[in-house]
Formats: structure tokens, C-alpha cells, sequence
């Protein structure tokens, strides 16, 4: 597993926002608060992103699946990226 230059030990249980020079492509639609707001709702979300990291540009779709605790309340979220060959 190679993404973007990073190995898969580098990448595992690490936060995407460990990375620091990244640009991202963002739909217009898709805010970051309106992102939380449709994930704390229930909903699960798809976002088609483009990646730009130390010259490598990948096109990735994000699966974000908010979890709930047994009483019902939002408490965190997993996201499942695929990434597109360009």
C-alpha cells in the first residue's frame, strides 16, 4: 500500500489532517459544516475529492458513516476512501 508517497504504517489510525501540505479540490456543495451537520443527522455521505500532495494528484471518493453509541447519540465518524486513477 502506497498512497500519495506515504506507506500504509505511516497512514494506519493516523488522522488524513496529519498530513500538512496537502490541497484539496472541495465540491462546492459540500462545506465542512454542512458535512458534520448531514453526519450528526444520521446520514451517510458521499464526496468525490481531488488530492494534491507533494506533486503526486489523486481523485478520491469518501464514504463518511456516522456512529452512535447504544443511547442513540452521535459520537464519532469513519470514512472509507477508493482512490480513482487520474
Amino acid at each position: 500500500c502506497n498512497f500519495m508517497g506515504i506507506s500504509k504504517e505511516q497512514l494506519l489510525g493516523k488522522s488524513f489532517n496529519f498530513i500538512r501540505d496537502v490541497e484539496i479540490s472541495e465540491p462546492e456543495e459540500m462545506s465542512n459544516s454542512y458535512l458534520w451537520e448531514l453526519l450528526s443527522n444520521g446520514e451517510v455521505v458521499k464526496v468525490d475529492r481531488t488530492y494534491s500532495f507533494a506533486g503526486n494528484i489523486r481523485k478520491l471518493s469518501e464514504v463518511y458513516s456516522p456512529v452512535n453509541d447504544t443511547a442513540g447519540n452521535f459520537i464519532k465518524v469513519i470514512c472509507v476512501a477508493t482512490e480513482y486513477m487520474l
